[in-house]
């Protein structure tokens, strides 16, 4: 009985397997220019962020994603999972007329796709109720961006406060 060298062929078929993996990793890389998606977020970002210090309401409602899927945590607690009861909430920030400043730092933008972006940064927000004492919120901000029809929007958000010696 002989013996059978399988090493032979099978290594020719696993470097082409190789090549062929390499070239298409290469061929997706090069589909999208990642710096544009850099570039659309942080300016989507940087809006969504002036939009309620400039009272643009109907404006802030278009940043969250109205496609399944969505959700907006805060403080481990999952707040909104849907897009109507995000803007009902949004709604209820207009009648009380209260005045709202955000301030992103640090935005770290990770690009996944043309349409796809994942994010984190730190933020600072004040609500200032008039007559109230203000409330101040310092924290981290991550979420996930997705692009459609043309504009980006929050597809999951999340913010917390950072815990001790993090």
């Amino acid at each position: 009985m002989t013996k059978f060298d399988m090493r032979g062929p099978w290594i020719g078929c696993i470097a082409a397997l190789l090549a062929t993996s390499c070239a298409l990793d290469a061929t997706i890389k090069k589909t999208f220019d990642q710096n544009v998606v850099i570039d659309e977020v942080t300016a989507f970002v940087d809006d969504w962020a002036r939009s309620s210090a400039e009272r643009r309401w109907d404006d802030l409602k278009t940043y969250y994603s109205t496609y399944d899927g969505f959700v907006w945590i805060e403080q481990g607690v999952i707040r909104y999972t849907s897009h109507p009861s995000l803007v009902a909430s949004l709604d209820q920030v207009v009648e009380q007329s209260v005045s709202v400043e955000t301030e992103i730092t640090n935005l770290v933008i990770t690009p996944i796709d043309r349409s796809t972006a994942a994010l984190y940064a730190g933020i600072s927000i004040r609500f200032d109720f008039g007559r109230q004492e203000p409330f101040e919120f310092d924290g981290i901000f991550s979420a996930i961006v997705i692009k459609r029809n043309g504009a980006w929007a929050y597809i999951q958000g999340h913010m917390s406060n950072p815990t001790r010696g993090h």
